[in-house]
């Protein structure tokens, strides 16, 4: 916006010399009065002859502003120069776009897990003004080149349980979280998910709006019971991709995904450091840990790269699978964990809270609450105890095992996992409800996960668990205080949520 100093006119005059004459004008007994008398009426008249001069020269100015700005704002908005988003926004008149562009905020990596947002001007906005309109046109296209790569993209894989589901699935994502946590679908046909073809990941650049769900085609030399070559090639691609995200989440169609508690954990982290981080658990007999797929895990820009590094020139037989047993080579996830561990020393890390409670989930909502897990999952967790050596002791030895009830899920989860698509509706429904209404009864929240959730038979996956029954009062409880916990966003979660993930 274009600044005018406005001078500020003394009280006394408009000029200064004619007051100063005033000022010496004789005041004494004996000087001659009628020459001061018509001296004063004279002075008077010349006095108001130069204001409405001046004030004639600023309104005449004024109007010359008023329509030179109009005009160049109309020429500038018609030709449609300054679109600095490039992705559909309403074209801004010069001076307004490139103060805003060049007062944009700038994310930094922050630490103690915790958002640091930092505003940073790329440019001095005083800078810009008083530059030629060649100059201010540079500086724009600049500003253009230096878009943010998103916080995270989610990459949803396809799920091995139920796959005539996954068209619902992938539907009821897409209706929502899928926009909110960027979902990328993987898919060998763009027929999975047609309203995808119009979106296709390889096919994004810098200049093209970015509107999720996405899809990222698998090429037709990988087949759909090929999920290590799969995992690889679609890891490439995000790698590679013109996106170019800080990190990917990867997850499958029966994933549900809380985008904001992801933004949370994720907004104390570095891009350029390694991470492998989700819900890990390990065989007691292995010297390395994985993370869940179930649950899904996050691997940083930085890591993608090193693991296509690992794939596609050092082809190291730590991270390919080709000579490994069939059961293996059907597991990408233990595969690349294998890679990051003993080719790279990338560790799955401890996700938790401070309270020891997880964020991330390998179960629905209900089954999680309830502690009703399968027993190679509680077994999987055995081998942890002594595998993270980075960790506070008094926490880990004593909280090595999942906990249950209230203690099962920490405020900040970022996802469930055996979860339909009759239930991912119920599930986000209810939250949004409840974030809308904070202070809902307990048998209002009740009576609305009754009406909201499917039941057995009618919508609820064969892994899932159905909402306990009216006699279950303890279980009711521990449910609502759960659902409540990871809906209502504490400081934290609400700084996230202005940090551009």
């Amino acid at each position: 916006m274009m600044r005018r100093t406005r001078k500020r006119i003394s009280s006394q005059g408009s000029d200064p010399l004619l007051f100063a004459t005033v000022g010496r004008i004789p005041q004494q007994e004996g000087d001659n009065v009628d020459l001061r008398d018509k001296l004063r009426k004279t002075l008077s008249f010349q006095k108001w002859l130069d204001c409405i001069g001046i004030c004639s020269v600023l309104v005449f100015f004024s109007i010359g502003i008023v329509g030179f700005s109009f005009f160049d704002h109309h020429q500038i908005f018609d030709n449609g120069k300054w679109n600095i988003t490039g992705k559909g926004v309403a074209k801004m008149p010069t001076p307004i776009a490139l103060d805003d562009a060049l007062q944009s905020t700038h994310r930094e990596p922050a630490t103690g897990g915790t958002s640091d947002i930092r505003m940073t001007q790329k440019a001095s906005t005083e800078d810009s003004r008083g530059k030629s309109q060649e100059e201010r046109e540079v500086l724009l296209e600049s500003v253009r080149k230096k878009k943010e790569p998103p916080r995270f993209i989610t990459v949803v894989m396809p799920s091995v349980v139920n796959p005539n589901g996954r068209r619902k699935r992938l539907d009821s994502i897409a209706e929502t979280w899928g926009a909110s946590s960027r979902a990328v679908y993987a898919v060998h046909d763009t027929a999975e998910y047609p309203e995808g073809r119009e979106r296709v990941f390889e096919e994004v650049s810098p200049d093209t709006s970015t509107v999720f769900p996405m899809v990222l085609v698998v090429p037709d030399s990988i087949s759909p019971d090929e999920g290590v070559p799969r995992l690889q090639h679609v890891i490439k691609t995000v790698s590679e991709s013109a996106l170019d995200p800080d990190f990917a989440f990867f997850v499958n169609d029966h994933t549900f995904v809380i985008p904001e508690h992801l933004c949370e954990y994720l907004s104390g982290l570095n891009p350029t450091d390694e991470l492998y981080a989700g819900h890990a658990l390990k065989e007691n007999d292995s010297d390395y840990a994985f993370n869940s797929g179930a649950a899904g895990y996050v691997l940083s820009r930085t890591t993608m790269r090193h693991l296509v590094q690992k794939w596609e020139h050092e082809k190291d037989s730590e991270c390919l699978a080709t000579n490994a047993p069939k059961w293996f080579q059907g597991n990408p996830g233990l595969v690349t964990a294998r890679c990051l561990q003993h080719s790279m020393n990338i560790a799955a890390i401890d996700t938790r809270d401070d309270a020891g409670m997880h964020r991330f989930h390998a179960f629905g909502l209900v089954r999680t609450v309830a502690g009703k897990v399968d027993q190679w999952y509680i077994n999987k967790h055995k081998g942890l105890k002594d595998f993270w050596v980075d960790v506070d002791e008094n926490v880990m030895k004593e909280n090595v095992m999942p906990g249950i009830g209230q203690d099962c899920c920490s405020a900040a989860t970022v996802s469930f996992h055996y979860v339909e698509s009759s239930e991912t509706r119920a599930l986000f429904h209810v939250r949004r409800e409840l974030l809308q209404k904070p202070n809902m009864s307990d048998e209002e929240l009740r009576s609305l996960i009754k009406t909201e959730w499917p039941s057995t038979g009618k919508g609820l996956g064969f892994y899932s668990r159905h909402v306990p029954g009216d006699e279950e009062t303890e279980a009711w409880t521990d449910l609502l205080v759960v659902l409540r916990k990871i809906t209502h966003a504490n400081e934290a979660i609400k700084k996230a949520n202005s940090a551009m993930c």
